[in-house]
């Protein structure tokens, strides 16, 4: 592929610091052993970010509601990254199973293109297009005069807004 990939995760605010970052690398593990028995589709975009990149983007994901909704709104049929969510077992934190974290690798089109909508402003040499007919958005880069289409689905645009929603995990 050759894009740079990450994995973000969106963990409970409510957790300490430490397990903020503790509980994101235990969604990394539950997405790699999908994987490996074969139940994660687009594994493939996994094992590069494993092997290539590695870089991890911890984000706040809310509370308990808010890291379920991540985790359903990641489910969506429409979601072509691999994802795992990752439940703290009985006890250890409280008296039932808890949802605190989900990890999803994505691409650089996806970040940076979340970049560019987060500053309101799109730069020189940058345009945007929403097709509501295809359902399409689509962004056109002219960098030192060489065109780039990037075209996103709802569900990864929808993404893109909700990833700009998120502050780094504290």
């Amino acid at each position: 592929m050759n894009e740079e990939l990450r994995l973000y995760s969106f963990t409970n605010f409510y957790l300490s610091s430490i397990q903020q970052g503790i509980q994101p690398a235990h969604a990394q593990n539950e997405l790699m052993m999908a994987a490996s028995l074969g139940e994660q589709p687009n594994s493939d975009l996994l094992y590069e970010w494993a092997s290539d990149w590695k870089t991890m983007i911890c984000l706040n994901g809310g509370d308990f509601a808010g890291v379920n909704e991540w985790c359903g709104f990641l489910s969506h049929s429409a979601n072509p990254y691999p994802f795992a969510p990752f439940f703290e077992e009985v006890g250890a934190i409280g008296p039932i199973e808890i949802m605190t974290s989900v990890a999803v690798v994505l691409p650089a089109k996806i970040f940076e293109t979340a970049g560019l909508l987060r500053r309101r402003v799109l730069p020189e040499g940058v345009s945007y297009v929403h097709d509501k007919l295809l359902g399409e958005h689509r962004f056109t880069y002219n960098e030192d005069n060489v065109v780039r289409d990037v075209t996103f689905s709802q569900w990864e645009y929808e993404l893109m807004q909700r990833l700009n929603e998120c502050g780094l995990a504290k």
